[in-house]
């Protein structure tokens, strides 16, 4: 009986560990978002309109993606040196002191026009707080007090527990189990409740709005009654044309990877280019249906 009062208090320790590492993320993860959008408002829009253009030239999308390249070669100088390569999955394994350069990194990247998105620095962010969370407590669960980080600050830009669970989720069935720890399903207990505390700082609580609101509309659909097997084989062939584009994209993203290995000023310059051009062009026709978000993250940052 002792035992179980023990098991019982130590989950207990463990769900308040996770609640707090939920809240301190997300509000580190939205703090960071704000930042950037500041920044890319200051940039593309405030900046340009001082300047009395309606859009900005190319020379100074191409200048500004120079600028940001700097930041992102200052951040690979400090430890860390900028984080994992995008091609080598999720990674949990970030180190507090190493924060500073992947944030550089990615303020870099996204402020500066580089078309990526803000998922990875926030993983990282959020894995870092539940790093530092872990070694302050001498956890034991300390990959389930990380998950629940990055969690709860990758949740700020996707914007639903569920998702983000199940994203998680799959992190941990295809890693190695700590000696000792936890299983997949008793770890998810932790991060849910990350998840949970996390989200209460984003909608809010009672008269308190929050600190990131987003709202997503599709417009008016018809209505769908039942599933229909026409529906099922139109699907089935998207998840095999997706799949082939998928692996196409990593083949090709591979050979560019090494490509900037040997030489990276051609892919820079290959880069800025191609962001120059994409940048430049006109703003597609709007489609019936529309997608708002009120959140400090920019549409063009969340891709």
């Amino acid at each position: 009986m002792s035992g179980d009062r023990a098991q019982a208090r130590q989950l207990g320790l463990l769900l308040a560990l996770a609640a707090l590492v939920g809240v301190v993320a997300a509000g580190a993860a939205t703090a960071f978002t704000s930042l950037v959008h500041a920044a890319e408002d200051f940039l593309w829009h405030t900046a340009p309109s001082a300047l009395g253009v309606d859009e900005p030239p190319w020379w100074w999308v191409l200048g500004l993606l120079v600028v940001g390249a700097g930041v992102v070669a200052l951040a690979l100088r400090l430890p860390g040196r900028g984080g994992h390569h995008p091609l080598d999955g999720l990674s949990f394994d970030v180190l507090p002191r190493q924060l500073p350069s992947v944030l550089l990194a990615a303020f870099g990247s996204l402020a500066f026009g580089a078309v990526v998105g803000p998922e990875a620095p926030l993983l990282a962010l959020g894995a870092g707080i539940g790093v530092a969370a872990a070694r302050a407590v001498a956890s034991d669960a300390s990959r389930v007090v990380v998950l629940a980080g990055a969690g709860a600050a990758i949740g700020v830009v996707l914007g639903n527990p569920v998702v983000t669970a199940l994203l998680l989720l799959e992190a941990l069935l295809h890693a190695s189990r700590p000696e000792g720890g936890p299983g997949p399903a008793r770890a998810m207990v932790p991060v849910l409740v990350a998840l949970g505390a996390g989200e209460l700082v984003r909608v809010g609580v009672d008269g308190w709005p929050g600190v990131h609101t987003a709202t997503l509309s599709t417009g008016q659909l018809a209505a769908y009654p039942t599933v229909q097997v026409a529906d099922l084989a139109w699907g089935l062939l998207a998840a095999l044309v997706t799949t082939a584009l998928v692996v196409v994209a990593l083949r090709g993203a591979e050979s560019l990877r090494r490509l900037a290995r040997r030489s990276p000023s051609v892919a820079l310059v290959a880069a800025a280019w191609r962001s120059a051009r994409w940048r430049s062009a006109p703003a597609p026709s709007p489609v019936s249906a529309s997608t708002s978000c009120s959140s400090p993250v920019s549409s063009r940052s969340a891709r």
